[in-house]
């Protein structure tokens, strides 16, 4: 089994720091994508409310008001709904400034993975062979030839 890694999925990997391997899933590094790009005073904004949310509830709770708990814990569930879908839109905002950036995360991990699956187990190699040449046979003999040695020596 073998992975060819361009070197356009290379820098967008080492541009988003994280691995080959890290690439599989790219939920976190959308996430990271998007959290790198939203301002922190908002999100900063966006925890304070929600803490805010508690705090009033707490002070309501314990001022003795004639308010029955299931009330209160249904405004208070409410209200935190709010805010988190509030958080999800600054984030979504965020995502569509970064949109160029997940276009090529999206496109590294069809590369590495097409259809979820192993390049080899899906990708006929004849056009990375027209693309890359000669030079690519000689990596790829490269790797099994070290692949080959660390099976019969094993791994020291």
């Amino acid at each position: 089994s073998l992975r060819i890694v361009t070197p356009e999925v290379q820098a967008t990997v080492r541009g988003l720091g994280t691995t080959v391997d890290g690439m599989r899933d790219t939920t976190q590094v959308v996430r990271d994508l998007a959290a790198g790009a939203t301002p922190d005073a908002a999100m900063d904004a966006v925890t304070a409310l929600r803490a805010q949310v508690q705090h009033t509830a707490h002070a309501i709770r314990t001022s003795g008001a004639a308010l029955e708990a299931a009330a209160l814990d249904g405004a208070v569930a409410q209200l935190t709904h709010r805010v988190s879908r509030l958080e999800r839109r600054v984030l979504a905002a965020s995502k569509r400034r970064i949109a160029d950036q997940l276009r090529r995360v999206m496109q590294a991990q069809a590369l590495l993975w097409p259809q979820g699956a192993s390049q080899d187990r899906v990708v006929n190699p004849l056009p990375w062979l027209a693309r890359y040449g000669t030079p690519l046979l000689e990596q790829m003999q490269q790797a099994c030839d070290a692949d080959a040695l660390t099976l019969v020596h094993g791994g020291d």
